[in-house]
Order: structure tokens, then sequence, then C-alpha cells
């Protein structure tokens, strides 16, 4: 009887491998990790909504809202939609928590009043407030905060953080097509690495630029290249649909005359990888020198879902009735329960309307696609999937005509 085989005890590949890497380099692989991601409250419920944040039990609060740390947030739209006031908000939600946030004025152009009505403390020891002059130097205070534990760094704007090389040129220089845009692709994948053991979240505030190209008609072009759409894990889109005017009487001809006080503004999750969610739509409402109001913006939130109707101009919500929305408005501010409750059918309301994700019994028209193709290129002569290609069409007339030697004979 012949010996049984001994059996070779198989290689921990998995083990060995994590053995010699961390000879080399010193890291151990990480595990999963569970629970809840850290995130920096926005200091408005809806766009935390929107973030991916899930009611409590209790209804009171939020699981994983704001601001994602140890990330890059990128806020961009046209001018005056409140790009500014929403970070100035992430802003006191740090210092009301007991953080330190920095600010990074490259454009020079905080209002300290109205930051200050919108809730900012410009104490030295919860905001460090600068104004760079160039791109490299910001970099420099960003690396130092990121590395003494600024829990919050926003940077305003991506527009104006002007490269050294750029600043120091003379006048009649020309000038170096895609400067910022290569600073950028260069000094942002070393901020990635600056953040990933830190506790820290940064905002950059961008704005919305035309392309060169002669009939581009791509109205999401932010400047500073594609590195920050890239490296950023949450993009937010402003954008300002309205503004909405009181009506008061003029001093001297005394007729009434329709006065601005605030501007409605959508914010679209144009991007994100925390949750999964893109494409959502909140409403905020930003109150001109007083910032974002939380409860003109529940208002513009509930109006469209029906929670709190309208007509004319009146308003109804649970058997009241108001005139005007300055009257709901002050019925919210006196009535917290109320206030709650519609918070709480808004952020149920966000939640259901995400889109579900495909599964496999979800069928794709090609059709639909070629039309989006058709209308996106302007291109005609895009076959359909049931259409043959040049090549098979060729094929099967090869197919049909008789050989040459065939032919000759026939004839």
């Amino acid at each position: 009887m012949s010996a049984a085989k001994k059996e070779t005890p198989k290689r921990d590949v998995a083990a060995l491998t994590a053995e010699y890497i961390f000879k080399a380099t010193g890291q151990r692989p990480l595990g999963l990790v569970t629970g809840t991601f850290p995130h920096i409250p926005s200091g408005t419920f809806q766009i935390d909504t929107l973030i991916g944040g899930t009611p409590l039990p209790d209804g009171k609060g939020m699981v994983c809202p704001g601001f994602p740390k140890q990330r890059m947030v990128e806020v961009y739209g046209a001018e005056s939609s409140g790009k500014t006031t929403l970070a100035l908000g992430a802003i006191v939600t740090v210092q009301k928590a007991g953080g330190v946030a920095m600010f990074l004025d490259f454009e020079n152009a905080l209002h300290h009043g109205y930051a200050k009505a919108c809730g900012v403390d410009f104490n030295a020891k919860k905001l460090l407030y600068f104004t760079p002059n160039t791109l490299e130097e910001g970099l420099k205070m960003i690396y130092l905060g990121i590395k003494t534990g600024v829990e919050l760094v926003v940077i305003d704007s991506v527009s104006a953080m002007v490269p050294k090389a750029e600043l120091e040129k003379k006048l009649d220089d020309p000038p170096k097509i895609g400067a910022l845009a290569a600073a950028m692709s260069t000094n942002l994948p070393k901020m990635v690495q600056w953040l990933k053991n830190s506790g820290t979240s940064v905002i950059f505030i961008n704005q919305i630029r035309a392309l060169i190209q002669q009939g581009a008609r791509d109205t999401d072009n932010t400047s500073g290249g594609k590195a920050v759409k890239f490296y950023a894990s949450l993009r937010l889109k402003l954008t300002r649909i309205r503004s909405d005017y009181i009506e008061r009487p003029d001093t001297i001809t005394l007729k009434k005359k329709r006065i601005p006080y605030g501007n409605v503004v959508q914010v679209k999750v144009v991007k994100n990888k925390l949750d999964g969610k893109q494409g959502q739509t909140g409403e905020i409402f930003i109150r001109y020198g007083r910032g974002v109001d939380e409860f003109m913006g529940l208002i513009e939130s509930a109006l469209p879902r029906k929670i709190i109707t309208k007509s004319g101009s009146g308003y109804a919500y649970g058997g009241e009735s108001f005139r005007g929305k300055e009257s709901v408005r002050k019925y919210l501010m006196g009535n917290p329960k109320a206030f709650g409750d519609i918070r709480d059918k808004i952020m149920k309301a966000l939640l259901s309307e995400a889109p579900e994700p495909l599964t496999g019994e979800d069928e794709i028209e090609d059709s639909d696609i070629l039309s989006d193709m058709r209308k996106e290129l302007g291109d005609d002569d895009i076959l359909d999937s049931g259409d043959e290609t040049p090549e098979e069409g060729m094929a099967e007339e090869d197919a049909e005509a008789p050989p040459a030697a065939e032919a000759t004979e026939a004839s």
C-alpha cells in the first residue's frame, strides 16, 4: 500500500504580501470602515438631506449631514447665486460646535458686515481670515491649516487664485493659456494626501465660465480646468431661480413700488461620491443682508410638494389660512412644532425623490441613447441599433453577386 501523499500547505498570499508591503512602506492594509462618515453640517437641512442625510427615528436630527471631512467640495454657480453665503453658513456651524475655520479671500470681496449678519464670529480664535496674494501662498496656508487641525477651509474663489509666475509678468507679456489649470492639476493631488489623515473639509467656491470654442453650449464649465471637478467628492450647483419682492410706498410719490428682498436659489447635487444620489434638487431662500432664511426656504420647498398649499396670495397649512408669504414665515417662527412637522415631511419627500438604482430587469432603449447622441452631436448619420453597418451591407451585396468567373462563363 502506497504511502499517502503529503498535502503541501497553501501559502497565505494576502498575509505574505501585506508583510512585504509593511516592511517596504510601513503601511498596513485598511479594514472596512463602518458607521457614519464624519461630516460638517451645511447650516441648512435641505442641503444636508440632498447630500445623503437620513432622518433619525425621533425626526429631530439627521445622520451624515453636510459637507464631508477629509474631502474636497466644489460649490459653483453664476454670480449672486449664494455660493459664499452657503459657505458662511457652514463656518457658523463649525464655530457653534467649537471648531476653527479658515477663510481664504482671494477675491478680497468679503463684506464683513454681511458675514457678521450671517452669524460668523471674527474672533481670531474661531476664524482665520486671510487674503492670499498668489495661489502658492494660499496653498501653504491650506497645508498649515490642515496640519494644525482647522476643521473647515473655504477658498473664495478658484478663479482668483493667480499663480505667482503670472502675477510677476509684465502687463505687455503674453498670457500663458491654462496656467491656472496646470497649477491646479499639479497641486490638488498633493492636497488629497494632506486631507487623507485629517479632519478637515475644503470648500472650493467656483465660477461659471464660457468656453472659447464657437458654438459651445456647456453652461457648467468652471474655471481652473478639470482638476477640481475630478478631485472633489461633492459638487453642488447653485442657480438663482427668481427674486422675491415686497411692495412699499415711495416716500416722494407715495406710489407703491416693488423692492427685492431675497432670492430663491435651487441647489443641485451634480456629483456625490459619498452617497451615490445625484441629480436631486432642493430650494433655499437667501434674504438680503441676513443670509440663508431657513423659514422661507422651508416654505419654498413645501409649496411644490403640496405640503403648504397656495391659492393666489393666500396660503394654507393644517387648517390655518395666511395672507402672504411673510405671514406664513411669522407663523413658523412662533410655532416650532409646525416647523418641525413640515421639515420632516420635506425630508421624507426629498429622500423618496432620489432616483432608484438600475437593476438587471431594467431595459434601456438604444433609440433613446441614439436620439440623445444626435441631439448633442448634431449628426444624423449615427446608425440605429437595427440598421446595418456599411460593412454588413457590402458583405450582403458580395454574397448575392455571382463570382467574376461564373459571370464571364454565363456571358
